[in-house]
């Protein structure tokens, strides 16, 4: 694996790793933009000097607005989850 060499990348997913650990929805959400303003900044940053680019496509354009504290269990009838749009 790659080591991430950029500050802010690696700041941001220190944040990220202990927002995790807090199991906190909001500081998860925080953490997580804070990570995906540090990676379009670092790809713009690179970008000015290269001759070529290539970027690969997101794998979700939505994520969960809620996040569960804990598993959620079977239960009859049906679930429902709310999503909100990823910043592109």
């Amino acid at each position: 694996m790659t080591p991430i060499t950029n500050p802010a990348i690696r700041e941001a997913a220190a944040a990220m790793q202990a927002a995790l650990k807090t199991g906190s929805e909001k500081e998860i959400n925080q953490a997580f933009e804070l990570f995906n303003e540090s990676v379009v900044e670092a790809v713009k940053e690179e970008a000015r000097d290269a001759d070529i680019i290539c970027k690969a496509a997101a794998v979700a354009d939505y994520r969960p607005k809620h996040v569960a504290d804990e598993k959620i269990k079977k239960a009859d009838g049906t679930l429902f989850m709310d999503l909100e749009k990823k910043q592109e």
